[in-house]
């Protein structure tokens, strides 16, 4: 499906980690390389990296990365939400949706993108969808809400995060079951780390 925005939240504090998280060796690349490689073999014509915290060292990480757009949001401080609205104002206005991506989510493979993204192609038929995917019946990501909800984005209170969106809307969720708990996986402390490192 084309036309599909994807927002990799990337403008925390790593305040769990206690220093800079998102440029951490992962594989072959960094924790944040390694989300936007994967995204790169999908069918996702346009990334937003929305920066916050640490602006400059994202900047400076990417600079080389010329298929994404990145986006310092300077209300970062206030939490994810304005993060989510920040890449939301960003988007064409062309867009069909908004997949919110976390930046340190780098256990996704391009398979399990391209999953959740004919989950979206399958359901969306003009009216208003959220997909998500499951693990074992834990909610994942990252979450897609199609273009219908921009406003309601937007008109999020900076505390309410989209999870109240899809609350609002449980009618409208579309869940998607992954076989591995990649989209559950994230890196948010030194014991998560250190977990990786080991079974490499």
């Amino acid at each position: 499906m084309k036309n599909i925005t994807a927002i990799v939240l990337a403008a925390g504090l790593s305040s769990r980690m206690k220093k800079f998280k998102l440029d951490l060796p992962f594989k072959s690349h960094t924790i944040i390389e390694e989300v936007l490689w994967q995204l790169s073999g999908t069918s996702i014509e346009e990334t937003i990296v929305i920066t916050g915290h640490y602006k400059e060292r994202i900047e400076n990480l990417l600079a080389n990365n010329t298929t994404v757009k990145i986006i310092h949001n300077k209300d970062y401080a206030l939490g994810m939400t304005t993060s989510i609205q920040r890449g939301v104002q960003e988007a064409s206005k062309n867009t069909k949706g908004y997949l919110i991506c976390l930046g340190d989510l780098p256990f996704i493979s391009t398979e399990e993108y391209n999953q959740i993204l004919l989950k979206i192609e399958s359901v969306y038929n003009g009216d208003p969808i959220i997909v998500r995917p499951f693990f074992n019946e834990t909610p994942a990501n990252p979450v897609f809400f199609s273009s219908h909800f921009k406003e309601d984005l937007l008109n999020l209170e900076y505390m309410e995060g989209a999870k109240s969106l899809i609350s609002k809307n449980i009618e409208k969720l579309h869940k998607i079951t992954l076989k591995t708990d990649n989209a559950i996986k994230d890196i948010d402390t030194p014991k998560d780390y250190n977990n990786y490192r080991k079974h490499q």
